[in-house]
């Protein structure tokens, strides 16, 4: 357990939202948690495609239209610390009582999300995916391929894929999350946390709200009060590099790799994660590195002279 304190300061603050675009709170009063997501107006496409996604699978949701988001969720946003992910989540525990389950509002729910359930009859605070935590962190990629069939040139869209990164540290005691899927239960260890995620954000208004959550999340005070994380499965923040995980709740599209927020903030004293405390994976990937696989007939090929050979067929499924 990581322990936060809570320290004086301008936190939370009011949350000037625009409006609720679309809610469905019915027995909210006995649901176990609430989804939720804040969103931009031209970002309103995929708020219904989300509130579709939580009422084909039963879930109490609430999604605030706001004017702008904070500049650590995207550098396009304002400097507004009233619209940071963590004042954003501590006003939904403040405002509706429950433990809160926060969406990126182009995230789609697949399945209904059981773990969930299972953390809050469990007492959990907190629950975020961690690469830190799994075995398998493998990234894949589309590639592009000029295919020639019946004397025809056509590209092959999203046929073919190739590695394209993985994080192969290994700590269960420390985070690295993906902030697309978070959850947190309605207690002070949990709002302490958001309040030393703000902090972070703060101090580091253009690092990305992820590793500012790390960078509070590793560097917990000893003092503070004890928080009960528990790590969600990639299929519960599934992105789309990720072909090999079955959706619990995804996000469809490829993530964007052009990434203009700072770089990892470390102190004299301090880091957002610590190398130097981790073990290296030695688990074998799913696919080689120097493969491409064809999606269409489960065959790998290894790449020779700027051409493809079939190598071996491959039974894993995929999700596309």
């Amino acid at each position: 357990m990581q322990s936060f304190q809570s320290l004086p300061g301008a936190f939370p603050l009011p949350f000037p939202y625009q409006r609720i675009y679309r809610q469905h709170t019915d027995g909210l009063d006995v649901a176990p948690f609430l989804v939720s997501a804040m969103f931009t107006k031209d970002f309103s496409e995929y708020a219904d495609r989300l509130a579709q996604s939580c009422g084909q699978h039963g879930l109490s949701y609430i999604l605030y239209e706001v004017p702008t988001v904070h500049q650590s969720i995207s550098l396009k946003g304002s400097t507004d610390p009233a619209y940071t992910k963590a004042n954003f989540i501590h006003f939904l525990l403040e405002t509706h009582k429950k433990p809160v389950l926060y969406i990126d509002v182009d995230c789609v729910v697949c399945e209904r999300p059981g773990k969930i359930e299972r953390l809050v009859r469990d007492k959990y605070d907190f629950a975020i995916y961690n690469w830190l935590a799994e075995e398998h962190t493998e990234c894949y990629l589309p590639v592009e391929i000029e295919l020639t069939e019946d004397n025809k040139t056509k590209k092959s869209a999203n046929r073919f894929f190739q590695f394209f990164n993985s994080i192969d540290y290994y700590a269960v005691d420390q985070l690295v999350g993906s902030g697309a899927v978070q959850f947190y239960n309605k207690t002070d260890s949990a709002k302490a946390l958001l309040r030393s995620w703000q902090e972070v954000i703060t101090e580091y208004p253009l690092s990305s709200d992820d590793i500012c959550l790390d960078h509070a999340f590793n560097n917990a005070s000893p003092n503070g009060a004890r928080l009960k994380a528990a790590w969600l499965e990639k299929a519960y923040a599934r992105y789309a590099w990720w072909i090999y995980e079955r959706p619990v709740i995804n996000h469809p599209d490829f993530p964007f790799l052009s990434n203009s927020h700072r770089p990892a903030h470390n102190k004299s004293t301090t880091k957002y994660y610590y190398p130097e405390r981790t073990q290296l994976r030695t688990v074998d990937y799913y696919f080689p590195k120097d493969c491409l696989i064809d999606t269409e007939k489960h065959l790998l090929l290894k790449v020779r002279d700027g051409k493809a050979f079939p190598w071996r067929t491959f039974t894993r499924k995929l999700w596309l």
